[in-house]
């Protein structure tokens, strides 16, 4: 029989790819070139061969749609793909770091007429047997005779030891168990050693010659890592078993309030006579550092970034870009084009953490090192990198509450949205577009629009689940004193202070 293409239905829509779209097509096809077809009951024996093909097509649509969507940097959502795509522009995302601080370790029972040594890798923790937080000092310590108290910076990791037995041939690769693997900070590093020498970390070895022990590390998208050796003309052949030594752990988790490290593991004694040593410890601060992997999100704006400055630092936006990268939130270069307060030749690059707090004097420095030295710009330009000016928002406000709801749990709710309104970077690692420094804020139309205004601080509130209505009344509610939008400064960053909330049925403070 001979098929009329005249009669089957056009289908513009390839959107409808699903099952139930695909069935209904064919039906539609089979209904057109086959008059005759009458059964279409779901037991009859065409409609179920009809609906195997439909299925069999929704899978195969999917996989591709799937396979389109990966492989393209601005719509990969997972981690292993975005991983391979960022490689082909040079570009790694980063891994877990770990938090550190100091912990004050005390001799008891002390002192002592002999020395007592702690050594380095010794374990640290709470004191919450099931879920403990372990830190491990990053140094050996010594206690000379009679000293009773010292402090050494311990960090929120272990060591791991592993060795590897090689096969003697080209492209070796070896994957390490422990995880999530902590990479170094430093661009060469050495991770493994054998009768040979030590075996260094490299970012390619492409430079690498016949003889150089060097190898590539790679991690993966369950941040575990594998060991890549060269083909013998790259990167030398390991011929002996290799000892690697690494750190694993880390991330938001490991961070630790003050006086939260007060358990210490092992037996500790003194040299010689080995007098057993009883020890106290604690941390005097909080831990700083400590960040979770890059998000896909954040690295699908780091990565295309990251070409426009691939040695040089000269325009505002790979300042910018320079300091985004060391782990600032947020940044802002400012020149005396931007600035008339700013000298010529020189500049300010505002910088602020991805939580509002400011950033350590280290990041500061790291990020001044980046643009200066590891890609520098222009020899004669004077750069400057200093805390953002913040613009705080203090919030008061008159609230009726709803019947049924708990007024406390309402007011956390109202404290929770507004953090997030004021928050500079989300939580998957992008930019919260609803603050930014005062010179980046623009209305629809690109026009300087510096302000916070008070309709999106009204609206925050009034959205809340168990807020029956804000007081209507004038003076009621308030930003920083006053019933109208803040104006926020070229380089100043708008944050949040107080939040009064008022009930306006009894007129008291929650």
């Amino acid at each position: 029989m001979a098929i009329d293409l005249a009669v089957i239905p056009q289908n513009l829509d390839y959107t409808d790819k699903d099952f139930d779209s695909v069935r209904r097509r064919m039906f539609d096809v089979l209904g057109s070139v086959f008059p005759e077809w009458a059964d279409d009951s779901p037991g009859a024996f065409g409609t179920i061969v009809i609906e195997m093909f439909a299925f069999v097509l929704d899978i195969v649509t999917g996989y591709q749609d799937s396979q389109a969507m990966e492989g393209k940097i601005a719509t990969v959502t997972q981690r292993k793909e975005a991983i391979a795509l960022l490689r082909l522009i040079g570009y790694t995302m980063a891994g877990q770091t770990a938090a550190t601080t100091s912990e004050t370790i005390s001799i008891v029972n002390g002192p002592f007429s002999e020395a007592v040594s702690i050594p380095a890798e010794t374990l640290v923790k709470t004191k919450d047997a099931r879920n403990a937080i372990v830190y491990q000092t990053t140094e050996a310590l010594l206690f000379e005779a009679g000293e009773t108290q010292k402090t050494v910076t311990v960090k929120n990791s272990q060591t791991a030891r592993e060795t590897y037995t090689p096969l003697a041939t080209p492209y070796q690769e070896y994957m390490l168990s422990k995880t999530p693997f902590l990479e170094s900070t430093d661009t060469e590093w050495t991770i493994g050693s054998n009768l040979e020498g030590d075996w260094v970390v490299q970012e390619t070895l492409l430079e690498s010659g016949p003889n150089d022990r060097h190898v590539m590390v790679l991690v993966d998208q369950f941040d575990q890592a594998t060991i890549y050796f060269g083909n013998g003309v790259n990167g030398a052949i390991p011929r002996s078993p290799i000892e690697f030594t690494y750190e694993y752990g880390g991330g938001s988790t490991g961070r630790v309030a003050q006086g939260s490290l007060i358990v210490i593991e092992g037996s500790f004694y003194t040299y010689p006579s080995r007098q057993q040593v009883t020890l106290s410890v604690t941390n005097p601060v909080r831990s700083s550092g400590g960040d979770d992997r890059e998000t896909i999100n954040r690295a699908k704006i780091l990565g295309p970034a990251s070409l426009r400055s691939l040695s040089r630092t000269v325009c505002n936006e790979d300042y910018e870009y320079r300091a985004i990268a060391r782990g600032a939130g947020r940044s802002l270069m400012l020149t005396s084009d931007r600035d008339s307060s700013i000298a010529e030749n020189s500049g300010k690059l505002y910088v602020i953490g991805g939580d509002g707090a400011m950033l350590t004097q280290e990041t500061k420095d790291l990020i001044y090192t980046d643009c200066r030295v590891t890609y520098p710009g222009p020899p004669t330009f004077v750069l400057e990198v200093v805390d953002a000016l913040l613009r705080t928002i203090n919030i008061y406000a008159v609230i009726y509450f709803s019947s049924g709801y708990s007024k406390s749990v309402v007011k956390g709710l109202i404290d929770t949205a507004l953090a997030a309104f004021f928050v500079p970077t989300l939580a998957d690692g992008t930019f919260n577009t609803k603050v930014d420094f005062g010179y980046n804020m623009k209305d629809a139309d690109g026009n300087p629009a510096p302000e916070i205004a008070f309709s999106d601080i009204y609206n925050v509130m009034r959205d809340i689940t168990g807020v029956r209505k804000m007081s209507p009344n004038v003076g009621d509610i308030t930003i920083n004193g006053a019933q109208k939008d803040q104006v926020i400064l070229l380089n100043e960053f708008p944050v949040l202070g107080t939040v009064t909330i008022v009930d306006g049925d009894t007129n008291t403070v929650l």
